[in-house]
């Protein structure tokens, strides 16, 4: 047999080929999951850092505009708990800032090289705080102006009251003047005291410090004048008396003016709250637009922050497309270079594996057509030269089983003739034994028929003693109740006749106490007659007493009499209750009879109980044995058909054992023409 260089097994040189196919497709996939991971990196910043950037900008900006529409609201109210909700809502407004700028630190530190966008946080950082700090002035600065105005207003008000109160003092002291001149100087004060009153409102009217320090000049040469003037009202009041309460009022009034214009020690007058006032006025103007310049300094930062996100976000998406585009390039490489490594891979497989099949199947092709006479020659010592090998000794086998075939076929035809001979004799006399057994198998069932019917006429007298049994014991428990029932009434005879004698003993006491009541009765009665006779003897004095002696002697009569009747219904009683007691004595010993006879049937049919109970044993013995009887009869006959069915299987064996015998010589005869089809190699048949 030709023989060659070992090759690798067909599974190595697969395996091999399947490794090389995984390297390359594992290769491939680090490479692309390698551009994954920066992909998902890429993401991972751009969802965690640029989109967080402008979302943070923009809550910043909504917060800064917030700001300012709370900060307008604080400035334009004037009610004590709208300004302290807003400052609330103020304070919470910057809490949610601060928290915003710590975020967009947070943000903007994970990012490499944003310096200058940490400075511009910074910074605006620094503009939020002064912000707050110019909000905070001016809120101040509006609180205390609401305190000013508020002190004001009181102030305005007062002047007004002075207005009210001097008027009704001018005109008594224009009643009590009589010469022009008087009046004259009267008039000339009042008209002073009024353009002082005028000068006040004027101050309280101003609106810029210069037009305040106008009113101020004019109200200290009022008051000079003024002075001079309450000197020469003085000098008139000295000529008339009634001018004093005019004077006297006027001068507590003028004190007063002064102390509501120029102020006092205490608190400030109407010229410092309006110069506070004007001044807080001109803060506002430079607090808003300070406030504006730094909330446009502000939103240039969140521009500039946006702006940075923005191009940020574009780099980054950028840079994302850029490793999808990359790992699609490299798994496309991957897909192409494992089909084609696949490709060269199967096709060294095929090659190697293709010829050897070849000759495989032209080998197996001759087989099938019976020629085993060509060998197969080996090329190969992989699997398919282990293959070859053994479909040769498969040619082998068969070229040998196919000599000693032909050989065992010549003998199965001898041996196929003489067990067709012996089969005709098995068949004679299994048919003789089939008749013999169907006769005793006949006899049997007739059998069985009469054990059964003994059997069912024993075990109808059984059902009968059973359900004699059954009412006998009925019988027993009604007996047993009935014994129960007549103890029980025995005893409460017993018991009755018992409280009878009591209640009849009871009643004797009761008829002895109805003789003593009887005999107090009678006592009584003697006794109301000797009153009413002691009365009859005391005349006038006595007559009340003989009245009652009258009535206790009436009922004293009338007790004798309900003595009697009870002694005589208790004497009735008694007689009936001795004839009662004496019937309950009859019924007694008439249930104690009932009792005993009760007993001794009880005892009969307890006796005719257990002769029943041994009769329905004997029945059960007698049914159980003719039961088994029927049982071994059925058995017996059982055995007899299945021996008839056998010999009569045996019978038709036989038949077919003959017919076999004769199909068996002529497959042999078949079979030898067969093997005559098969080419043996006679010249080395045992190789």
């Amino acid at each position: 047999m030709l023989t060659s260089l070992p090759r690798p097994s067909i599974i190595l040189r697969i395996s091999i080929g399947f490794c090389i196919v995984v390297a390359v497709i594992a290769v491939s996939t680090m490479i692309s999951i390698g551009y994954a991971r920066k992909t998902i990196d890429n993401v991972g910043t751009l969802t965690e850092s640029a989109t967080p950037i402008v979302q943070t900008n923009n809550e910043l900006d909504l917060h800064l505009t917030r700001a300012t529409e709370l900060f307008q609201q604080y400035l334009g109210t004037t009610k004590t708990g709208e300004l302290e909700q807003l400052a609330r809502e103020i304070a919470a407004n910057r809490d949610e800032t601060r928290q915003r700028l710590s975020r967009l630190r947070a943000s903007l530190t994970d990012i490499d090289g944003v310096q200058a966008e940490l400075e511009r946080v910074s910074n605006l950082e620094d503009t939020v705080g002064r912000i707050d700090t110019v909000m905070d002035d001016t809120m101040a600065r509006y609180r205390r102006s609401l305190t000013v105005v508020a002190g004001f207003e009181t102030k305005s008000t007062e002047v007004d009251r002075l207005q009210s109160d001097i008027g009704p003092l001018f005109d008594d002291l224009l009643l009590s003047l009589d010469d022009d001149y008087s009046l004259a100087i009267a008039y000339e004060f009042y008209a002073s005291f009024l353009g002082g009153l005028m000068i006040i409102k004027d101050i309280g009217l101003s609106d810029t410090l210069d037009e305040l320090s106008a009113n101020e000049q004019r109200f200290s040469q009022w008051d000079q004048n003024h002075q001079n003037q309450f000197f020469s009202f003085t000098q008139l009041a000295m000529r008339y008396p009634d001018a004093r309460d005019f004077m006297q009022a006027a001068q507590e009034i003028t004190q007063l003016l002064n102390a509501l214009t120029l102020g006092t020690d205490e608190a400030p007058g109407l010229i410092d709250e309006r110069k506070t006032l004007i001044e807080s006025a001109l803060g506002y103007d430079d607090s808003l637009r300070q406030l504006q310049s730094l909330q446009t300094r502000a939103g240039e930062d969140l521009r500039a922050l946006n702006t940075f996100a923005q191009r940020y976000s574009v780099a980054t998406n950028n840079t994302v497309s850029a490793n999808l585009t990359n790992s699609l390039t490299a798994a496309a490489t991957a897909l192409g270079l494992t089909v084609v490594v696949a490709a060269v891979v199967l096709l060294l497989i095929v090659r190697s594996i293709r010829p050897p099949l070849r000759r495989l199947k032209r080998a197996l092709d001759n087989l099938a057509n019976g020629d085993l006479s060509h060998p197969i020659r080996q090329h190969s010592r992989d699997e398919m030269g282990e293959l070859t090998q053994a479909v040769e000794q498969v040619r082998r086998s068969l070229s040998v089983m196919m000599s000693e075939l032909k050989e065992k076929a010549l003998e199965m035809q001898d041996s196929a003739g003489h067990s067709q001979a012996m089969s005709e004799s098995l068949k004679t006399r299994s048919i003789s034994q089939s008749e013999d057994t169907e006769s005793i198998s006949t006899s049997m069932l007739e059998m069985s028929a009469s054990v059964r019917e003994v059997a069912t006429t024993t075990d109808e007298g059984m059902r009968l003693a059973t359900q004699a049994v059954d009412e006998i014991e009925h019988t027993v428990t009604e007996i047993n109740r009935n014994l129960d029932s007549l103890a029980s009434l025995r005893d409460s005879i017993d018991q009755s006749v018992q409280s009878m004698e009591s209640l009849t003993r009871e009643m004797k006491g009761v008829e002895s106490v109805s003789t003593v009541i009887e005999g107090i009765a009678e006592q009584t009665n003697l006794l109301a007659l000797n009153a009413a006779i002691e009365a009859a003897r005391a005349g006038d004095q006595g007559r009340g007493f003989a009245v009652v002696a009258d009535e206790v002697r009436t009922l004293a009569s009338r007790t004798a009499e309900s003595t009697a009747e009870i002694r005589e219904t208790i004497e009735n009683l008694i007689s009936g209750y001795q004839a009662l007691s004496d019937t309950m004595a009859r019924n007694q010993s008439a249930v104690a009879d009932s009792h005993e006879v009760s007993r001794h049937s009880f005892e009969a049919i307890r006796q005719f109980r257990q002769r029943i109970t041994d009769i329905n044993h004997l029945s059960q013995s007698i049914s159980h044995a003719t039961g088994e009887q029927g049982i071994t009869a059925d058995d017996i006959s059982l055995r007899l058909t299945r021996i008839a069915d056998v010999t009569k299987e045996t019978r038709d064996s036989a038949v077919s054992a003959s017919e076999t015998s004769q199909r068996l010589g002529r497959v042999a005869s078949e079979l030898e023409a067969l093997v005559e089809r098969f080419k043996v190699d006679n010249a080395n048949p045992g190789e």
